[in-house]
Parts: C-alpha cells; structure tokens; sequence
C-alpha cells in the first residue's frame, strides 16, 4: 500500500501494478480450473473462484479510490509549486527594485504590460495611477526619442541584437523628463519564432546623463577653446605618435582626421630634411629638458609650405610622458620682417644715394672747375689750328671727353636730385647717331650692330644727355649678356596707342609716342631678377663691374619725361627694352642757340672774379678773344678794391658764387653801389637748383653753370649785355 508520502503519481502506479496481479491470478486459477479433474477439484474450484471474485472486487475498489486521490494531491503540489514561484519572483522583483529599478512584463501578443509598483514610482504615480497596456509606455517616451527607441526594439525582435538596449527620456507625472536606461530580453516565442512575451527593466540615469551632459558641454568648451588657438595643437606620445590635435591642425596641414591620426611627429616636414634634423632635435630636447621651440617650414599636402614657430613642454599623465604644444603660422611676420629687412636696404640705398649726392655736390666745383679749363684751353687750340692738322683730331678726342666726363658729372647729380635736367625738343635719330661712333669701341668685334631708325620720326623733349647716357648703359649691358658675341639691335618707332589697347596692357598710356628699343641675343634673365631691375643698386654682375645705378637712372628719366618702360625676356633667348616717349610734335618747339659763327663776339668790359687761378686766367684769355676787355680777380676782396679804384664802369660782372670769405651775390651787392649800371653773371660749379636751395642766389638771376663750352658762353654773355 502507498505511503501517505507517496506522490499521486507514484500512488497510481502501485494500485495499477496490483489490479494487474489480481488479474493474472484469476486468470491462472480459471486455468486450472479447466485442466483439473473435476471429481477432485470442484470444491477448489469454488473455493479459488469466490477469493478471485473477492480480490478483483478489491482491487476494483482500491483502483477506484487512487484514481479519485490523484487531482487533489495534484493540485496541492501544483499550489506549493506556484507559491515558491511567486516567492523566488518577490525576491527577484525585491532586489532590483531595491536596486531603484522599475521592472516591466510585456505579453508582446496582447499588448498587456505588467508595470511594477518602483517602475511608476520612478515616474511620481501611485499603483493605480498607470493601466496594463503598452500605451501607458508608449505615450510617455519623448517625442525625439521614440524612433530610436522602437528601432532597438525591432533590432532584439529581428535577432539582430541578443537584448533590447535603449536611454530615452520619459515623462513624469509633473511633466518633465527623467532619462530611462530601459534593457530587456525575449523570454519566450510561438512555434514561428514570433516573440511571445519581454521581460526588462527601467533604471533612472537621469544624475548620469546630467553629468555625461556636463561634461559634454565642458569638453566642447574645450575643444572650442582650443579650435580657436590661431595654430596648430598637438600632443604626441614617446613613440612620436600623435594623440591629439585641434580642428586647426586639419585646415592648415590640408590633411582629413584620419589621415592625421596615423602621422608622426616628422611626417609634417617630408622632403626637408634641415627642418626634419631641427625637430628631431628639438622633441629630444623636449622630453630631456621639458620645453623647446623651434622655426621651420610646415609642409602641406598638396606640397606647399607654411613658416611657423612650434613651441613644446612635456607633460606627464598617469605615468605616460606626451610633448604638447603648438604651431603658429608666422607667414605675416616673416613677409613684416622681409618688408623691414627691404625698407632698411631701401634705406641704405638711399643713404648711399645721399652719400654719393653730397660727394657728387662736393667735387662738382672743383671738377666743373677743371672741366671749364679744360674747354677754353680746347677752344682756343683750335682757333689757332688749320682744318688739316694732323692733331686736331686728337684734340677732337679730347673735346669729346671732356663733354663726357661733363655729362657723367650731370647724371651723378641728377640721380643724386641735385641736377636741374633741361629737357629740350630733339631728333632722337640724331641723338642716336652722334652716341652710336663709340658703340663699336663699347661693343667690341664680336658682336654686330645693327640699327633700324624709322624716318620721320617724331620729335621727343628731353635732356639729350640724359639719353645718351640711357643708350650707353643697355648697349653695355648687352654687350656683357653676349659674351660670346651675338646681334645688337637699336630700333626707333612712331607708335600710337589707344584707350582699348592700354586696357589690355599694364603701364601702357594712350596717346602717341616714340619708342626706343634695344635688344640682344644674350644669356636673357628669369622672373625673379626682372622684379628687381630697376632697383638702386641691383645687379647681377660681379663686384667692380657694376654699380646697380644704370638701369634705375634710366627708369628715373623715362618716367620724369612721362614715358613708361617695357621689357620682355626668356633666359637663353635675350632680352629687349622698349623705351616710349610722349611725342612732342605738337608742342611749342623751343628755338635753338645761334651757331658760333653768327656774332657770339662782343664788346664791353668784364669784371671777372674766380677764386681758382687757373680758370680765371682761362676764361680772361678767351673773352678777349672775344673782344671783350677784361679785368680779372682771384677774390672778393680784390674784385671790391679795383671795382672802387675804377673810374669807369663795367659793362658786366662774372663772378663766381661759393668763393672763401664772402660769396658772390654779397660782393656783387657791394660792387652794385659803385656800378649800378652793371649788369652780373653768375656761375658755379655747383648747379642752380643747390646754389638756389641754399639760399645763396636768387631764383631767376643770370646763372651758368660750369663747364660750359665757349660758344654756350659766348651766347649768354651776348644774352645778359643785351637784356
């Protein structure tokens, strides 16, 4: 018989196992029945029938009463099964919400969802202040979130992921939003594979979420701080890896984020290898003594190149050692510092220019002195000299000279602006043939001269000698183009140009004009030295062949005379200046000096005063070869004595101005009280515009300026005596 602590199942399996027993007894005893003699046993036949009977009306009993025991200790099993589910559930639903956790039972079927008493806690309601459905999660998730939200859900629904993970805001009963880590995970799913039930749970991050925020905004702040550093940030590792960097870092370099964060610290300087060795340097420097800075170029990747300044100091973090720093373009100072660095050869230049001014000023009287010495000596040579003495060419020579060295002196002075240039209206043909006799000697043999003179060409207004001296520089700085000889060509032209042409051209003017062209076949010159040409004292020849002055003087005259320069050369091929004058044809041509041979003689009597010996007895000799009659003095001192012990007056008074103990204009003041009738000449070896500036003359006096040559003389002396 089964215990009392027998299970109804194991019950019903004992009773069964004795009906069957019951059984098979009957059934034996009914055999033995059959096969046993009937005499001898028909009283145990009775006997075995009536136990069979009896027992199987037992076992049928007890049967019956198994089967009717079974459901209820069944159902009592069932209920402790349910009651230590429920208790291991309390437990369960005890500790998270212990934990501050909301827990969350969704039939994904119905729709129904179990929310635990912490879940609406966590959100201000009361148990019964939140229903069983999906909606009362579904209308609470902000707006902004509720996309992403459900998209997780259908990723855990679709196994994409193993559990559903979601942060998204909910809303409380007083309206704002607590910030909600929801997980959860498919518990069970149909014969289909279709979720059947989600089990998962709420925690409130809101405290976090507030700090990530914070800190968020802190970083930002940062980053904003540091995006705005008007340079390069970087950080790098002892490996020479770099570990941070700015958005900066990106534009100025030209390389993506990527890109960057693959570089090493030398990566910038590819293909310089002075930059590579200065930096290498420096970062060893860096990590041994905790600061260095350095200037080097930047390499960019599309190859160009930025100077910066880099400064770095270590810094050491949770025992990893990093260089930091950064990188500031310094391309603006670096252009301020080229600019100074030119003003201040600019200044020397000028320096120099006031240098060779106030030398020029300074020897000009005494060489002007030499020089008008030279002139009258010539002079009177040659009026004692036939017209087929051998030596008068030689003297010829010496006249041609002396004009040179005179014309030297004079763009001296008029680069120096101590020169008055007198420009007047000239053939520039004839201007060119008279300079052209000494191209040849210039020039060499090796080297052919060609010109190509345009007939009829217009008149241009300028200082003759300033072209001639223009001529000589780019003739000689073509013959040193052409070392090994080559074709110099000299080219006049009438060329007009008009507003549409000069549009399309820089530096060109309208209007017409005669332009001067000289080329060559030489070595030719490349950008960067056309930029600096006409820049006082540039030069690209050796020391002592070149001052640097020819081409910026020629520059000068071009543009005093309302010209404009254009030059046009390619390295190998030569080079041509184009020199274009505005044509004076239509200006008032100034009327030229009578020739020597119409009456430059004169009479009169002439007080001359020259402190220099030599030009005074010069000049005394030449006026009267003149017809002048001449009394002559070596200062003021005695030119004041004979003006007072003079019965008759002078005609004219030709003194010199800057002389030792009293000038010119304060003698000829005093002379004028014994003479008013007297007419005064000054001259000087100094030019007018220096004797005007220092308020020694007058503007507007009789005024020569020496050397000058004895027909020039003869004509102004003519000049003063007849006004």
């Amino acid at each position: 018989m089964a215990t009392e602590n027998q299970s109804p199942a194991g019950h019903f399996t004992t009773r069964r196992l004795r009906f069957i027993t019951a059984a098979v007894i009957v059934c034996v005893a009914a055999v033995v029945m059959i096969v046993a003699d009937e005499r001898h046993l028909l009283v145990m036949k009775g006997v075995l029938v009536l136990l069979a009977g009896a027992f199987g009306v037992l076992m049928l009993r007890r049967y019956s009463d198994g089967l009717r025991r079974v459901p209820e200790e069944h159902a009592r099993e069932l209920e402790s099964s349910r009651a230590a589910l429920r208790e291991s559930e309390q437990r369960w639903q005890f500790a998270l919400e212990g934990a501050g956790d909301g827990v969350w039972d969704w039939n994904a079927k119905t729709n129904e969802v179990y929310f635990s008493r912490q879940w609406k806690k966590m959100l201000g309601y009361e148990e019964h202040e939140i229903g069983c459905t999906l909606a009362e999660w579904d209308s609470r998730v902000h707006p902004e979130d509720r996309d992403t939200a459900y998209a997780e859900i259908g990723k855990h629904f679709s196994g994409q992921t193993p559990m559903y993970i979601s942060e998204h805001r909910l809303r409380c009963k007083d309206g704002s939003y607590k910030w909600i880590l929801d997980r959860g995970k498919i518990v069970s799913r149909d014969e289909d594979g279709t979720p059947l039930r989600v089990i998962g749970t709420h925690a409130d991050i809101t405290e976090r979420k507030g700090m990530e925020m914070l800190l968020q905004k802190e970083m930002k702040f940062i980053d904003s701080v540091l995006n705005s550093i008007p340079g390069i940030l970087y950080v790098y590792d002892e490996k020479d890896s770099i570990v941070r960097w700015n958005k900066k870092a990106e534009e100025m370099t030209g390389y993506t984020h990527e890109e960057i964060s693959r570089m090493h610290a030398l990566d910038w300087f590819k293909g310089d290898e002075g930059s590579i060795r200065l930096i290498a340097e420096k970062i060893r420097k860096v990590f041994k003594e905790g600061f260095a800075d350095a200037e080097a170029d930047l390499q960019r990747k599309d190859g160009t190149k930025i100077p910066m300044y880099f400064t770095a100091v270590s810094l050491t973090i949770a025992g990893n050692t990093y260089f930091t720093g950064i990188g500031i373009d310094i391309s603006d100072r670096k252009k301020a510092e080229a600019e100074k660095e030119k003003l201040a050869t600019q200044l020397q230049q000028a320096q120099k220019l006031e240098s060779i001014g106030r030398l020029a000023g300074g020897i000009a009287h005494d060489f002007n002195n030499m020089l008008m010495v030279m002139f009258i000596a010539i002079e009177l040579m040659k009026t004692k000299m036939p017209d087929d003495d051998p030596l008068l060419r030689h003297l010829l020579e010496i006249e041609r000279a002396a004009i040179r060295s005179r014309d030297i002196i004079r763009q001296l002075l008029a680069f120096s602006r101590r020169e008055i240039i007198i420009p007047r209206v000239v053939n520039l043909n004839e201007v060119i043939a008279e300079t052209g006799k000494s191209f040849t000697r210039l020039i060499g043999e090796d080297i052919e001269l060609r010109f190509l003179l345009t007939p009829d060409l217009r008149r241009i207004e300028v200082d003759p000698s300033q072209v001639e001296q223009m001529l000589i520089n780019l003739v000689l700085n073509a013959r040193d183009a052409m070392p090994d000889g080559g074709k110099l060509m000299i080219e006049t032209a009438n060329v007009d140009f008009d507003e549409a042409y000069c549009q399309q051209h820089e530096g060109f003017h309208p209007g017409k004009y005669v332009r001067l062209s000289v080329s060559d076949e030489g070595i030719g010159m490349d950008r960067e030295t056309m930029e600096h040409i006409f820049e006082p004292f540039f030069t690209t020849k050796e020391v002592g062949k070149g001052t640097g002055l020819g081409l910026a003087t020629m520059y000068g005259v071009v543009k005093q005379n309302a010209g404009f320069v254009n030059v046009y050369s390619e390295v190998g091929r030569g080079t041509t200046f184009k020199l274009y004058f505005p044509s004076a044809d239509d200006s008032e041509q100034r009327p030229e000096q009578e020739d020597a041979a119409h009456a430059v003689t004169g009479t009169g009597t002439i007080l001359l005063v020259e402190d220099d010996e030599m030009l005074c007895r010069a000049t005394q000799t030449i006026l009267k070869t003149l017809g002048y009659t001449v009394t002559a003095a070596t200062s003021p001192a005695e030119a004041l004595a004979i003006a007072g012990n003079s019965s008759s007056p002078y005609s004219l008074l030709m003194t010199d101005i800057v002389m030792p103990g009293m000038n010119g204009k304060q003698m000829s003041a005093k002379i004028a009280e014994l003479h008013p009738d007297m007419k005064v000449l000054f001259m000087s070896g100094y030019s007018e515009n220096v004797i005007v500036g220092r308020g020694v003359l007058d503007e507007g006096l009789n005024f020569i300026q020496k050397p000058i040559s004895v027909k020039a003389l003869a004509l102004k002396i003519r000049e003063v005596l007849s006004t």
